[in-house]
């Protein structure tokens, strides 16, 4: 089964390290293990790259809208390219998890995150998530908060996360790695 894996980002001029940007900071640095090239597909309003990894087609997709519009390049990517929102792992920031920490989860509450609230909006609040733990801001204040992840990420998160995605640890936290398992339980942990 083919999956597409999408990483929630603001496009430029926003900080591209900014914290809210995680999910495509780590989809590219699997692109890069995998040698991948991205390319621009005017048809989804994104950036595409295909992958074979262990019998399955992986389609990594970093829409081109604002963070918060998300949904409408991601509903576009999936029609696009064939595909049902059950294929779908959205990757994006949680500041309701520590730094380090991850959680996978078949849909749920968008936690106020409002690019997974446009998914949700556009596709089906079910869909797959990998929620990558940015911790705390001081309070969750809105002016606060949004400062808090469109702050530069901090760069031991960054390059743990990006050697989580070149030794297979990411494929494993997905369960794309190893055998092939329709289990979708939620599975939280810590990178190692």
């Amino acid at each position: 089964m083919d999956h597409i894996l999408v990483g929630l980002a603001n496009p430029w001029p926003l900080p591209q390290q900014a914290k809210h940007n995680l999910g495509s900071l780590v989809l590219e640095s699997l692109a890069e293990e995998l040698d991948l090239d991205w390319e621009w597909w005017w048809s989804c309003f994104g950036w595409v790259a295909h992958a074979r990894v262990n019998e399955l087609t992986l389609i990594l997709f970093i829409p081109g809208t604002f963070y918060n519009l998300s949904g409408f390049a991601v509903r576009r990517a999936c029609v696009v390219l064939g595909l049902e929102s059950h294929q779908l792992v959205l990757l994006h920031d949680d500041i309701d998890l520590d730094r380090f920490c991850w959680a996978t989860r078949d849909g749920g509450s968008d936690g106020g995150n409002r690019g997974v609230r446009s998914v949700f909006q556009s596709l089906d609040p079910g869909v797959r998530r990998l929620r990558i733990g940015v911790g705390r801001p001081a309070s969750r204040d809105p002016k606060t908060v949004a400062c808090h992840v469109l702050a530069p990420v901090d760069q031991e998160l960054l390059e743990r996360w990006q050697a989580a995605a070149r030794n297979g640890e990411l494929l494993e936290i997905l369960g794309l790695r190893g055998p092939p398992t329709d289990n979708r339980s939620s599975t939280r942990g810590r990178l190692s």
